[in-house]
């Protein structure tokens, strides 16, 4: 891996082409590439398209309950509705985001004050994919079965009287520990604190999320967002 990172800083910032499967093969050296090359287009697209996705596929599931009810939406008023609702559900998925940036980026001015937010946003932007991915499962797993899954990760098949327990288990699974992995090494890139540390505050700020959801169920939701 460092032999990699070596190359990145060796080669001449103008003429250096940069690699995105390193994303996958060598997670340091791509965050190290956006120190010096920030990227925003496509972590913004990803997150914004994720967020659409999602909107439009919960559209017939809320329609649904809402049948259920006394309020009936038709004509027109229905095509106002999934408007407003589309919109308002992704401009509330890139506020989440942008609220995280603005969070990390004045926790991270402690340990580096040298920290600037462009490169928060666009590590954190990258950092997002796994949650985007697992939020395009869900949409799928919504749109084949109509219904909106009540517990997540182990949550779904732990079950505990604890909403403390019920907070941790629903935070585990693959597609989260890949993000708490990402988030560690974001740190370690942006902050320069070392592996030790690194983790420490993924695992802070992990142990703050859990214990908001389990006094307020449905806040900071890593699921959807």
């Amino acid at each position: 891996m460092e032999s990699t990172v070596s190359n990145l800083n060796q080669n001449n910032p103008e003429t250096k082409k940069f690699v995105y499967y390193t994303f996958i093969t060598n997670p340091k050296a791509f965050f190290i590439q956006l120190t010096e090359s920030p990227r925003f287009l496509m972590p913004f697209l990803s997150i914004t398209l994720t967020q659409l996705i999602f909107a439009f596929t919960m559209l017939p599931v809320v329609q649904t309950q809402l049948k259920k009810t006394d309020i009936t939406i038709s004509g027109n008023a229905e095509v106002i509705f999934s408007v407003v609702a589309v919109f308002s559900s992704t401009i509330m998925g890139l506020f989440t985001f942008i609220l995280g940036c603005l969070v990390f980026f004045f926790i991270g001015k402690i340990f580096q004050q040298e920290l600037q937010l462009r490169y928060v946003v666009s590590m954190l932007g990258f950092e997002q994919i796994p949650k985007n991915l697992k939020l395009l499962l869900l949409a799928g797993k919504v749109s084949q079965t109509g219904i909106i899954p009540v517990k997540k990760g182990l949550a779904s098949v732990i079950n505990t009287g604890s909403p403390l327990l019920n907070a941790f288990y629903g935070n585990i699974d693959l597609f989260n520990l890949w993000s708490l992995f990402l988030l560690g090494i974001v740190i370690h890139v942006l902050l320069k604190t070392s592996w030790k540390k690194s983790y420490l505050l993924v695992a802070g700020f992990f142990a703050i999320e859990v214990l908001v959801q389990s006094i307020m169920p449905g806040v900071l939701p890593r699921v959807p967002k």
